[in-house]
C-alpha cells in the first residue's frame, strides 16, 4: 500500500496566516488522506498559535523552527521587518528540517509556504520538490503583491507618496496611500527589497 501524500505547509505568524493553513491542513487531512506537517518560527508564537495548533486531527503536525534573534533589529523596526528577517534567518532551519523530511519514510509530496514566505520554495527547488504559495487573501491584494517588482523599478519614492496612481494589472488605478499597509510604509522605496 502506498504512503499517504505529505504536504508540508511553511506558515508565517500571526493568526491571518495560522487559521488558514491549519484549516488547509485540517482538510488535507480529513477529506484527502494526507498527511500534513504545519512548519512554523518559534520566534513568531503566540499562544492563540499554540491553541488553534493544539487542536489539529489525527495526520497533521507541527513542527517550530528554532528561536533566531533579531536583536540587532533597531527597537522601533517595523514589524514587517521583523518578521522577514526570522523568516530570512530561520532558512538553515528550514533547510535542515525538509531534508529530514524529506528523508523520512512518508517523505514529501508537495511543499507550500504562504505569502511572506515564498523565498523558502527555492529550498524546495533544490530537493526536487514541487512548491505552492498558499494566498487566502483578496485579489485586489495579491495584485498590489505581485505589481512590487514594477514599483520598485519605476518609482524612487515611499509608494504612499506617489503622484500619480499606479495600475496593477487588473485592477482600478490605485493611489500610493490606497495601497496596502506594507506597501505604503515601507522604509525603502516601494519596498525594492
Amino acid at each position: 500500500m502506498a504512503a499517504a501524500p505529505h504536504v508540508v505547509i511553511l506558515t508565517s505568524s500571526g493568526l491571518g496566516h495560522v487559521l488558514p493553513v491549519s484549516e488547509l491542513a485540517k482538510r488535507l487531512a480529513v477529506h484527502h488522506s494526507f498527511t500534513v506537517t504545519i512548519v512554523t518560527y518559534a520566534s513568531l508564537s503566540t499562544p492563540g498559535h499554540s491553541s488553534r495548533l493544539a487542536s489539529l486531527p489525527p495526520g497533521v503536525s507541527v513542527a517550530a523552527l528554532p528561536e533566531v534573534s533579531i536583536d540587532d533589529l533597531p527597537a522601533d523596526a517595523h514589524l514587517v521587518t521583523r518578521i522577514l528577517t526570522v523568516i530570512s534567518r530561520a532558512m538553515p532551519q528550514l533547510r535542515d528540517l525538509l531534508r529530514s523530511l524529506l528523508d523520512s519514510p512518508a517523505g514529501i509530496t508537495a511543499f507550500v509556504t504562504d505569502l511572506l514566505c515564498p523565498a523558502a520554495l527555492a529550498i524546495g527547488k533544490e530537493m526536487g520538490l514541487p512548491g505552492y504559495v498558499f494566498y487566502t487573501s483578496s485579489l485586489m491584494s495579491l495584485l498590489s503583491f505581485l505589481y512590487i517588482p514594477e514599483l520598485a523599478r519605476t518609482t524612487t519614492c515611499e509608494c504612499r507618496d506617489l503622484p500619480e496612481p499606479v495600475l496593477p494589472s487588473g485592477c482600478v488605478p490605485l493611489h500610493g496611500a490606497d495601497l496596502l499597509e506594507p506597501l505604503r510604509t515601507a522604509p525603502t522605496p516601494c519596498t525594492s527589497s
